[in-house]
Protein backbone atom coordinates (compact mmCIF):
# COMPACT_ATOMS: atom_id res chain seq x y z
CA UNK A 1 0.00 0.00 0.00
CA UNK A 2 2.99 2.31 0.38
CA UNK A 3 3.95 1.42 -2.77
CA UNK A 4 0.52 3.16 -3.95
CA UNK A 5 0.67 6.31 -1.86
CA UNK A 6 4.45 6.62 -3.30
CA UNK A 7 3.45 6.39 -7.03
CA UNK A 8 -0.04 7.45 -7.01
CA UNK A 9 -3.23 4.94 -7.42
CA UNK A 10 -3.54 4.54 -11.29
CA UNK A 11 0.39 4.59 -12.33
CA UNK A 12 0.79 0.98 -12.03
CA UNK A 13 3.54 0.60 -14.24
CA UNK A 14 5.80 2.37 -11.94
CA UNK A 15 4.45 0.53 -8.82
CA UNK A 16 4.84 -3.05 -10.60
CA UNK A 17 8.25 -1.79 -11.48
CA UNK A 18 9.14 -0.64 -7.89
CA UNK A 19 7.46 -4.20 -6.20
CA UNK A 20 9.32 -6.72 -9.20
CA UNK A 21 5.57 -7.32 -10.40
CA UNK A 22 5.69 -9.40 -13.57
CA UNK A 23 3.18 -7.06 -14.86
CA UNK A 24 1.37 -3.68 -14.10
CA UNK A 25 -2.39 -5.49 -14.67
CA UNK A 26 -1.77 -8.18 -12.14
CA UNK A 27 -0.41 -5.18 -9.50
CA UNK A 28 -3.52 -3.62 -9.96
CA UNK A 29 -5.51 -7.16 -9.49
CA UNK A 30 -3.58 -7.81 -6.08
CA UNK A 31 -4.24 -3.82 -4.52
CA UNK A 32 -7.67 -4.27 -5.69
CA UNK A 33 -8.69 -7.16 -4.08
CA UNK A 34 -7.07 -6.17 -0.68
CA UNK A 35 -9.34 -6.78 2.27
CA UNK A 36 -9.30 -3.37 4.32
CA UNK A 37 -9.50 -5.76 7.68
CA UNK A 38 -5.98 -7.42 7.64
CA UNK A 39 -4.89 -9.88 10.43
CA UNK A 40 -1.82 -11.77 10.90
CA UNK A 41 -3.17 -14.60 10.20
CA UNK A 42 -3.83 -13.17 6.59
CA UNK A 43 -3.86 -15.55 3.34
CA UNK A 44 -0.93 -15.48 1.25
CA UNK A 45 -3.71 -13.43 -1.75
CA UNK A 46 -2.95 -10.52 0.39
CA UNK A 47 -1.04 -7.58 -2.15
CA UNK A 48 0.88 -6.44 1.65
CA UNK A 49 2.76 -9.94 1.99
CA UNK A 50 3.30 -9.99 -1.12
CA UNK A 51 5.05 -6.47 -1.26
CA UNK A 52 6.80 -7.28 2.63
CA UNK A 53 8.10 -10.36 0.75
CA UNK A 54 9.78 -9.02 -1.97
CA UNK A 55 11.02 -5.99 0.21
CA UNK A 56 12.25 -8.84 2.48
CA UNK A 57 14.00 -10.81 -0.88
CA UNK A 58 15.46 -6.88 -1.75
CA UNK A 59 16.79 -6.38 1.95
CA UNK A 60 17.88 -9.98 2.95
CA UNK A 61 18.33 -11.21 -0.22
CA UNK A 62 17.05 -14.77 -1.94
CA UNK A 63 19.04 -17.42 0.11
CA UNK A 64 17.59 -15.60 3.71
CA UNK A 65 14.34 -17.18 4.09
CA UNK A 66 14.91 -17.55 7.64
CA UNK A 67 15.65 -14.04 8.19
CA UNK A 68 12.99 -13.05 5.74
CA UNK A 69 10.23 -15.19 8.24
CA UNK A 70 11.44 -14.34 11.35
CA UNK A 71 12.24 -10.17 10.85
CA UNK A 72 9.49 -9.57 8.19
CA UNK A 73 6.75 -11.85 9.24
CA UNK A 74 7.70 -12.44 12.99
CA UNK A 75 7.43 -15.98 12.10
CA UNK A 76 4.02 -15.76 11.21
CA UNK A 77 4.93 -16.99 7.76
CA UNK A 78 7.04 -19.60 7.85
CA UNK A 79 10.98 -19.60 5.77
CA UNK A 80 9.12 -22.17 3.71
CA UNK A 81 6.01 -20.57 2.46
CA UNK A 82 8.36 -17.83 1.74
CA UNK A 83 10.35 -19.46 -0.65
CA UNK A 84 8.12 -21.31 -2.48
CA UNK A 85 5.32 -17.78 -2.70
CA UNK A 86 8.36 -15.60 -3.90
CA UNK A 87 10.10 -18.60 -6.08
CA UNK A 88 6.54 -19.96 -7.53
CA UNK A 89 4.69 -16.72 -8.06
CA UNK A 90 6.62 -13.55 -7.10
CA UNK A 91 9.81 -13.79 -8.44
CA UNK A 92 10.23 -11.64 -11.84
CA UNK A 93 12.06 -14.16 -13.79
CA UNK A 94 9.17 -16.59 -13.82
CA UNK A 95 6.95 -16.26 -16.55
CA UNK A 96 3.17 -16.89 -15.85
CA UNK A 97 2.10 -16.65 -19.65
CA UNK A 98 0.63 -19.78 -21.47
CA UNK A 99 3.51 -21.84 -23.39
CA UNK A 100 3.92 -20.93 -27.01
CA UNK A 101 3.13 -23.15 -29.66
CA UNK A 102 6.64 -24.15 -30.00
CA UNK A 103 6.86 -24.91 -25.90
CA UNK A 104 4.22 -26.95 -26.04
CA UNK A 105 4.83 -28.76 -28.98
CA UNK A 106 8.90 -29.02 -27.04
CA UNK A 107 7.13 -30.80 -23.90
CA UNK A 108 5.01 -32.95 -25.33
CA UNK A 109 7.46 -34.72 -27.59
CA UNK A 110 9.93 -34.75 -24.39
CA UNK A 111 7.05 -36.38 -22.03
CA UNK A 112 5.67 -38.29 -24.57
CA UNK A 113 9.47 -39.66 -26.09
CA UNK A 114 11.72 -40.43 -22.86
CA UNK A 115 9.27 -40.71 -19.79
CA UNK A 116 5.99 -41.90 -20.77
CA UNK A 117 5.70 -43.76 -23.54
CA UNK A 118 2.55 -45.85 -22.22
CA UNK A 119 0.65 -42.48 -22.04
CA UNK A 120 -1.98 -42.04 -25.08
CA UNK A 121 -3.74 -38.88 -23.86
CA UNK A 122 -3.02 -35.85 -21.82
CA UNK A 123 -5.80 -35.09 -19.00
Amino acid sequence: MKAVERHGYGNWCEIANYLNFPNPRECRYHYTKIDPKISKKDTWNKLHKDVELILGVKMFGEAKWAEISEHIFHKNISDTQCLERYQNILDPRVSHLPFTEEEDRRLRSIVSNKYFKDIKKWT
